[in-house]
């Protein structure tokens, strides 16, 4: 009887330390390094994977997940043509933590295409577009962009010098790694000059932007600052300009849990002709948001929910001067930019998208809710609402997908919001907008042909420009508060647009998607008038719309 029960004792105590042993292994990655073929640097990739090195990991599972992740994260940058991350332990010390060692290896893809494109309707004249892209700009993961574009204008609505001109500009944004110290910076550029060739009121248009931001561990978080500004001359011939300098700093109250998240914002506005008779006025703003994450979707992600307060107050820099106090008196005196003001707003959301060969499976929401105070008008503070939503399916056959995205944004004090650049088919010289509409976007893409030169007999040469093509039919759908017929929600007062999209995968330049484009204002040119209405009351611009260059719609 004794030597049974010592037995079971045995094989009892065995247990539970056997348990407790594997229910206190834990997990940390402790070294990571890379292994690139290309132009990218190591620290642009380091900075995008932004890989957590402090965090435990209290089970396999739970690190598994992490490092599933990160290779979506990887696959999802399409400037890789191949990415890869291997896992290594390291041995487990006595606080029970297991080193974790990651390899990351990445192969770049081809990043740079140029393409000419020529544009004509009746409506806005001729066009001629030459763009240069490279999505890695000197190994940054920044795009680099460049535009040089003629256009010949028709404005039946202008004088007589002014129906007929020519316009050429060119245009470049741009950022270049800069290093001060141990510390490398990104410096962004954005340049635009163009000018009209006639007899006409307008002048040349130049504008210089530019912008550089760094951040790093202080302390429990993290610290950043930032700055940034542009400088405008306008066709009016007048000049504009804009400077912002701002720090932020955040920190986990409760880590993976909570955390407090805090910005202090000044800028410098000179606007001679917007908000007269105060020409030039300074911003002061502080917020501060603290995300909760509410929960955890297995295999999926967080669902964060962030409320937040921002205090902004304008004030001219006029009222500094002899020692005037400009807390007492801000010396604004247009109503439309006199303050201070209060905003308080929360957001939740999820997001889950990931690019699957050359189609996108997931789904992300958010919803967002907001009022203003303002402390001169003390006016009863009006909320906005806003909804977005998108998701990606893919059939069975993995050869036809369905996407959809939906907007829905309602301003309770009125303000009008516009959407004509989420229509395709319908021009943004509709200048069509509301303050309650809902707008959405259903695309249904095929692959129609994958190219296989070498498969089909063609010469070793043309490997490289095997690509897939799809063909994507697509409606757009925009119903709510119309504000030229005042009704609300009515079906034939609504936009509706359709029509075609090419889309052009290049299997040697994964970064770059070719897309062409045809839409159709569908209520004026197919839905019958029983059911749309009359639509008198819409512009009489161009029922077509044309799209020729690189990127995805959504």
């Amino acid at each position: 009887m004794t030597k049974k029960f010592f037995c079971i004792a045995l094989l009892f105590f065995s247990t539970v330390y056997i348990f407790s042993q594997s229910a206190s292994k834990k997990f940390q990655i402790t070294d990571i390094s890379y292994d690139i073929t290309g132009i990218t640097r190591e620290k642009a990739l380091d900075d995008e994977l932004d890989i957590d090195r402090t965090k435990i990991f209290k089970t396999q599972k739970e690190l598994d997940a992490y490092i599933a992740n990160i290779r979506m994260n990887l696959n999802n940058n399409r400037v890789f043509k191949e990415s890869d991350v291997k896992v290594s332990y390291g041995t487990r010390g006595s606080s029970g933590i297991t080193p974790v060692k990651l390899q990351i290896r990445t192969v770049d893809t081809i990043n740079s295409i140029i393409v000419p494109y020529p544009t004509y309707n009746s409506d806005d004249g001729l066009s001629l577009k030459i763009k240069f892209r490279n999505y890695n700009f000197l190994g940054t993961l920044k795009m680099f962009d460049l535009n040089f574009t003629y256009q010949y204008i028709i404005d039946n609505k202008g004088t007589k010098d002014e129906k007929k001109r020519h316009y050429a500009g060119v245009q470049t944004d741009f950022t270049v790694p800069v290093k001060i110290g141990k510390r490398e910076l990104l410096w962004n550029h954005n340049i635009d000059l163009s000018t009209n060739f006639g007899k006409d009121k307008y002048k040349p248009y130049a504008y210089y932007g530019t912008g550089v931001g760094y951040s790093f561990p202080m302390g429990p978080g993290w610290f950043g600052w930032s700055t940034d500004g542009w400088i405008k001359h306008e066709t009016n011939g007048l000049w504009y300009g804009y400077y912002h300098a701002g720090v932020n700093y955040s920190f986990p109250l409760v880590k993976d849990v909570v955390s407090l998240s805090m910005a202090a914002n000044q800028s410098y506005t000179y606007d001679p002709t917007s908000y007269l008779p105060n020409k030039q006025y300074m911003t002061s703003s502080f917020s501060v948001a603290t995300p909760f994450t509410v929960g955890t979707i297995e295999n999926w992600g967080t669902i964060v929910w962030t409320p937040s307060i921002a205090l902004g107050w304008n004030w001219n820099p006029e009222s500094l001067k002899g020692g005037s106090n400009p807390f007492k008196d801000d010396m604004i005196t247009n109503t439309s930019i006199k303050g201070p003001t209060i905003t308080f707003s929360h957001s939740i959301g999820s997001s889950k998208i990931y690019w699957d060969g050359n189609f996108r499976r997931g789904f992300s929401i958010s919803l967002t809710q907001s009022w203003g105070y303002n402390l001169n008008t003390k006016a009863i503070p009006m909320p906005s609402y806003s909804l977005s939503t998108q998701m990606h399916l893919v059939m069975p056959n993995e050869r036809v997908a369905m996407y959809n995205r939906n907007w829905w944004y309602f301003n309770m004090d009125g303000t009008i919001t516009g959407f004509a650049d989420r229509m395709r088919g319908i021009r943004s010289s509709d200048s069509i907008g509301s303050d309650n509409v809902i707008v959405m976007n259903f695309d249904f893409p095929h692959s129609l042909l994958k190219t296989d030169w070498v498969g089909w007999g063609f010469p070793d040469f043309m490997r490289k420009i095997d690509m897939e093509i799809q063909v994507s039919p697509f409606i757009d759908v925009a119903l709510g508060h119309n504000i030229i017929t005042n009704t609300n929600y009515l079906i034939k007062d609504g936009y509706y647009s359709g029509g075609i999209e090419f889309l052009v995968y290049p299997k040697s330049m994964r970064s770059i998607i070719g897309r062409f484009s045809i839409g159709v204002d569908l209520a004026r040119t197919i839905l019958p008038t029983r059911i749309v209405g009359d639509k008198s009351w819409r512009p009489a611009t161009s029922r077509f719309e044309g799209f020729f260059g690189i990127g995805i719609f959504y």
